[in-house]
């Protein structure tokens, strides 16, 4: 980062000290975007350590790159008595327990803001603090099908088929990421903290609903004004797929008019309008589906090197890593440890935020951090 980038790079939450008692993904998630803008975060993990740490070690370094680790058996008197000593110079917690455990252990939410009144307490459950789901048990693939993930069909072949990523544990993270930092924005003006009630079921649900509510539930797939045989995946002659978002007619018939000569019968006049693809859509997918299968990807990406319309190849494997877009704009990059590490999607003024070096050790930080809290 150039000299004159570096105080273009918000770091708002410098100063802000977070105790992160969450495991696995959604709750790291957060607290990693808490970091990359500036907060220091403790990852107070279980003697046995973050179960990530042995599923998966690259993501783990990945989602805890920055923090400090100690271990604390809660279980334990003197470990809780130390956690309340970390809390007293903390402004935020962050747990990722079933609703009522944290209570259970001799630690409500009450008691931790009886010793630090401006403390933002976050919680990341399943489907919260209330409701008829509040103790039901759940992960990524069931939120999905009950906020309504796989209710409205995106194609005109509709096929229930979860996302290649965690979805409803990364949208979780970030929500709850948002709303906590406007919680402590809200603390350090009142000098009163708050409980912050996150749910992963209510984040993928906010996702879901806007599209549902828009739609009639029991329509056919060509009647949804989205689904549109032009947006849609297509396979290629040697089983890689190209991808169509040609929603203007400009996109259209620029694809259209630089694949002439190997698939002509796209080019119907019927098509050549919005509307006419729309009312046409399964004559239209038929249609792309033939023609497209009679070529491999390379042929395709070749006659529509330099066309402005908006198709673009389906990749598998590490190769978005190595697309020019992803190296140009830097979110993928290599750490000092020569591992990979992962920065905030977004530039300000062209910069975006330092290497938060590596991921701790287990517990690397117990005797700074809980010798420090006994004083």
């Amino acid at each position: 980062m150039a000299p004159d980038q570096a105080n273009t790079v918000p770091r708002p939450l410098a100063g802000c000290r977070v105790l992160d008692l969450s495991l696995l993904l959604p709750g790291p998630y957060c607290t990693w975007l808490l970091a990359g803008f500036g907060a220091e975060v403790i990852k107070v993990e279980p003697p046995a350590g973050d179960p990530l740490r042995r599923m998966s070690p690259p993501l783990f370094t990945l989602m805890n790159r920055g923090k400090r680790s100690v271990t604390l058996d809660l279980k334990l008197d003197a470990d809780r008595e130390a956690l309340l000593r970390l809390v007293a110079s903390a402004d935020m917690l962050i747990e990722g327990f079933r609703p009522g455990a944290l209570a259970r252990m001799g630690l409500s939410v009450e008691l931790l803001q009886s010793r630090r009144p401006s403390l933002v307490v976050g919680s990341i459950s399943g489907f919260g603090w209330s409701g008829p789901y509040r103790d039901r048990a759940a992960h990524d693939l069931n939120f999905l099908a009950l906020a309504g993930y796989f209710a409205v069909p995106a194609q005109l072949e509709h096929v229930a088929a979860r996302p290649q990523v965690r979805l409803a544990d990364m949208v979780a993270g970030q929500s709850a990421a948002i709303a906590l930092t406007m919680a402590w924005l809200q603390a350090r003006a009142s000098g009163r903290g708050s409980h912050v009630d996150a749910s992963i079921f209510d984040a993928i649900a906010g996702w879901t609903s806007p599209l549902m509510l828009a739609t009639e539930p029991d329509a056919a797939p060509e009647q949804l004004g989205h689904v549109m045989a032009d947006s849609a995946l297509y396979a290629t002659s040697d089983g890689r797929h190209l991808s169509f978002g040609t929603l203007e007619d400009k996109f259209w018939q620029a694809f259209v008019a630089a694949v002439a000569d190997v698939a002509p019968e796209l080019g119907d006049a019927r098509f050549a309008k919005r509307s006419g693809r729309d009312a046409h859509k399964r004559e239209l997918a038929a249609l792309l589906t033939a023609a497209i299968a009679r070529r491999p990807l390379a042929d395709w990406l070749a006659r529509l090197q330099g066309v402005d319309t908006a198709v673009a190849p389906a990749y598998t494997g590490h190769e978005a890593l190595q697309d020019a877009q992803m190296r140009a704009r830097g979110f993928v990059g290599t750490a000092a440890d020569g591992l990979p590490e992962l920065h905030f999607p977004a530039l300000f003024s062209g910069a975006m935020p330092a290497s938060l070096g590596a991921a701790p050790t287990l517990g690397q930080d117990n005797e700074s951090l809980l010798l420090e809290n006994r004083a």
